[in-house]
């Protein structure tokens, strides 16, 4: 049993009884878990400035994306490459643009048509012709032997010119009358929109991007030369 000194008269009491029992004053008790209350209170207080500190940005912090910006869909170019005739061997370059259909929906059977530009060398000669994935069918033409003379028109950037295009008859390809002045168009050009009178379809139109086409015509012509 533990004993204390009471404050009134100094007699040693119980720390257990409720007033000294020589003088009748009350004793006080010690509060239990005090200091246990305490600790808690201290540890309460430690997690809560944890919480706070962790949730404080340092100066200058930037939230970093949760996601990543989808990237810029490529530009399609002109293309280069080169063919071997199997009879003869010889080496052929070819200089290809995209692909590109009619600027407007076409019904059956021309609703999967796509056309390109290429310009081809084999040895030191040059040509240029319009590629399709079907035979064009083609109204204000003039039929000469073995080919047709088609009369149109081509805008190249802001500039529209008549053109004579050639075709054998039941082509795929449509070859430029004036060659040379073709391609250096395509290379000095950005776009070329090109008009065909399609028969049972009315004036159709088919717009090309020039973008590369230099650069795979120089290409071209490494291949020729063997280089």
């Amino acid at each position: 049993m533990a004993l204390k000194a009471c404050k009134e008269c100094g007699h040693n009491v119980s720390t257990s009884a409720e007033s000294c029992p020589s003088c009748g004053a009350p004793i006080k008790k010690r509060r239990s878990g005090g200091r246990g209350g305490g600790c808690l209170l201290g540890v309460v207080a430690f997690f809560v400035l944890a919480a706070l500190i962790a949730t404080c940005e340092p100066p200058g912090y930037q939230e970093q994306p949760t996601s990543i910006e989808p990237s810029k869909p490529v530009v399609p170019v002109w293309t280069s490459r080169s063919q071997k005739d199997q009879m003869t061997g010889d080496i052929r370059g070819v200089a290809l643009s995209p692909n590109a259909g009619p600027t407007q929906k076409q019904d059956f059977p021309l609703h999967n048509l796509l056309a390109w530009l290429n310009v081809n060398c084999s040895g030191s000669r040059e040509w240029a012709a319009i590629g399709f994935t079907s035979p064009p069918n083609l109204i204000d033409d003039e039929t000469r032997d073995g080919y047709n003379l088609i009369q149109t028109r081509l805008r190249w950037d802001s500039t529209i010119h008549e053109t004579t295009l050639l075709q054998e008859w039941g082509s795929d390809f449509l070859q430029f009358d004036e060659d040379a002045v073709a391609i250096q168009r395509i290379q000095a050009g950005e776009t070329v929109l090109l008009e065909l009178n399609w028969y049972s379809h009315g004036r159709i139109y088919f717009e090309f991007d020039l973008t590369g086409s230099s650069a795979a015509i120089a290409e071209m012509r490494r291949i020729c030369r063997g280089q």
